[in-house]
């Protein structure tokens, strides 16, 4: 069954989704399979990180800031302003502003393109198998936006088997260990 979550930000930013994500997962009242979690906005991506650290947030953030500055020389950029400026003179305040909006947007394709849009996570027993203090966020590299974030909980077909484990008897030991000693000998 699929899930959506409608998130609207505030500033760029982390914004957690695990309590609404791990209800998702508890209500489908499936107990072996994955949560995939999606989202449809290429600005934007989901990731897994600490939810102790909320500076540890704004780091994340920043970082890719600092990878991918909003810059004009982006080729999304440019072609956008050059068809907002190609409409006429009067328009040249606004071919500024959508000039740095579409160089804020192209470096935030490229912050989602390098987080990614989707997560697989294992759930057992019902439960979503992450660390103690992970947490799914939403990453908004963009600010005042709203995002769509699909989840969906899909059951895992599990074949039960069991582990056998031979011990080798003390006869078959003692011949893997001569064998050893053999090549040991020659070497080997």
């Amino acid at each position: 069954m699929l899930n959506k979550l409608s998130i609207t930000t505030g500033e760029p930013g982390l914004y957690e989704l695990s309590e609404q994500i791990n209800s998702f997962v508890k209500k489908s009242g499936i107990d072996d399979g994955f949560c995939v979690v999606f989202t449809t906005a290429c600005d934007a991506a989901v990731l897994i990180t600490s939810f102790h650290d909320p500076l540890g947030h704004q780091d994340i953030i920043e970082v890719f800031r600092r990878i991918f500055p909003s810059r004009v020389d982006y080729r999304f950029a440019k072609e956008s302003a050059a068809a907002a400026d190609s409409a006429d003179e009067a328009a040249a305040d606004a071919t500024t502003h959508i000039a740095a909006a579409a160089a804020h947007t192209a470096a935030a394709h490229s912050k989602s393109a390098i987080t990614g849009a989707s997560l697989n996570i294992p759930v057992r027993n019902g439960s979503m198998l992450l660390g103690h203090s992970e947490g799914i966020f939403l990453a908004d590299f963009i600010g005042d936006r709203q995002y769509d974030v699909n989840v969906t909980v899909v059951r895992a077909r599990v074949k039960k088997s069991s582990l056998v484990v031979k011990i080798p008897s003390k006869r078959h030991r003692n011949k893997i260990q001569k064998d050893n000693d053999t090549l040991e000998q020659i070497g080997g």
